[in-house]
């Protein structure tokens, strides 16, 4: 059967043909000009939709995932510091130091 035979019987059966494209999408660079007019407010803007993209990926990981991401690196941290220091009340220095260095807390500036 040829294409064209082809073609006659799909449209005789209720069946679409579909072509394939005949040129790929490209994306093109932006032109001189084009963009943000303060180079540091776009930065942040940038900055800021970085942050909310992996606040929501955060939320949206396995639970060992999000604790592995999230509090491992400062809670082995901690535990080295507690181990070196030996405190008479290790649970109280422990949670003073995971809220004095939590990365976070100095990003909100709280």
């Amino acid at each position: 059967m040829t294409g064209d035979e082809r073609g006659r019987a799909e449209a005789a059966h209720g069946a679409v043909a579909l072509e394939a494209p005949t040129r790929l999408a490209t994306r093109e660079p932006p032109e001189d000009g084009m963009g943000w007019d303060d180079p540091a407010e776009g930065y942040r803007a940038e900055m800021a939709a970085v942050a909310l993209h992996h606040k929501i990926s955060a939320q949206t990981l396995p639970v060992r995932s999000y604790i592995d991401a999230t509090v491992t690196p400062l809670l082995i941290q901690a535990l080295l510091a507690l181990g070196k220091e030996r405190p008479s009340n290790p649970v109280d220095w422990l949670a003073a130091y995971l809220l004095q260095n939590d990365p976070a807390r100095a990003e909100r500036g709280s």
